[in-house]
């Protein structure tokens, strides 16, 4: 998305790791972000939203939003077109 991004993760640890890798993974593409457009200040409107997945139902639900949003703000006509998404390798288990 030109304005925001979704990333899917899974955890096998407490949450507060998933909060310092996105913390990290948030400054690290704000300094290259920075650096390479000269610009300086906040990259990202705000900070990232954590959700829990409580079930197989709630996980396909969510990999259909991330998966049809290119779609559904018009820059694709079919989500295998957009080139940065990708259906992960995951077990399912409830």
């Amino acid at each position: 998305m030109p304005n925001h991004f979704h990333l899917l993760l899974q955890s096998t640890k407490k949450s507060e790791n998933v909060a310092m890798f996105m913390k990290g993974l948030q400054l690290s593409y704000a300094f290259y972000f920075n650096k390479t457009y000269k610009h300086s200040g906040h990259v990202f409107e705000s900070s990232y939203k954590n959700k829990t997945i409580t079930s197989l139902a709630h996980f396909i639900k969510i990999m259909e939003y991330i998966e049809m949003n290119p779609v559904r703000k018009k820059l694709v006509s079919k989500p295998e077109d957009w080139p940065y998404s990708g259906r992960p390798d995951v077990i399912l288990t409830e």
